[in-house]
Formats: C-alpha cells, sequence, structure tokens
C-alpha cells in the first residue's frame, strides 16, 4: 500500500470539486519582471484536473499569453483548450480530495472567490 499524506491548498479561483473524486494538481512557472525577469512558480494558481469528471480548472494564462486584461464591459475571450506549450511545469500532486470549500471574499465593491482543497496525496 502506497504511503499517503493529507495536503491543504488555497487556490484564487472556484474549484468545486467533489469530495472523493481523484485530482491531478499541475503547478507551473510563471516569468515576471520587467527589467529583472525571474521564474516563479504559482502556488496559488494551478492548473487542476478532476481526474473523474476531466473538467481542467485552470487561469487565463494557462491557456493564452495575454500582456493586460481590462474590467471595463466584460465580454468573455475566447482561450485555446490546451494549454500553452510555452509555460514550464513545476510539482505534480495527484491525490483523493477529502475537503472542499469555494469562499468568497467581498472588499466594498470587489468580490473575490477562492477554493481551499485537501487532498490525500499519492
Amino acid at each position: 500500500m502506497p504511503f499517503t499524506t493529507e495536503k491543504t491548498f488555497t487556490f484564487v479561483y472556484p474549484v468545486p470539486i467533489p469530495i472523493g473524486h481523484n485530482v491531478k494538481i499541475q503547478f507551473f512557472y510563471l516569468t515576471e519582471g520587467v527589467l529583472k525577469k525571474k521564474k516563479t512558480l504559482q502556488l496559488y494558481q494551478p492548473l487542476i484536473t478532476d481526474c473523474d469528471t476531466g473538467v481542467e480548472y485552470g487561469s487565463y494564462w494557462h491557456y493564452k499569453k495575454v500582456m493586460a486584461m481590462s474590467a471595463s464591459s466584460y465580454e468573455p475571450e475566447e482561450y485555446p483548450l490546451k494549454i500553452r506549450d510555452d509555460i514550464e511545469a513545476g510539482e505534480l500532486i495527484n491525490g483523493k480530495v477529502k475537503k472542499c470549500r469555494v469562499l468568497t471574499e467581498a472588499f466594498a465593491d470587489i468580490w473575490k472567490m477562492q477554493t481551499t482543497l485537501t487532498i490525500e496525496a499519492e
């Protein structure tokens, strides 16, 4: 029997994966900075796949290189279904969801969502 351990992660978008589902959490590096560029592992924005349903949860930059986004008169953007091939993969975690909480925060007129997942990692 493989050794397993529970790990808890918090992400900056909604990831409503049912308890008991198997997940794959793939972290990626993103190059940041203008003058001094450096690769930073994006701990709060991984690509998460519900292996039982095939549904992916990710951030816009997983799919398309975008220079700037505007909040004015939002219209949906078309993104490819496959992730970009120019982003560097970091840590990969596979496991089973033990707890899932999707939370909304409000600061005046700014609303943000986040998800906390506890998984039993393999």
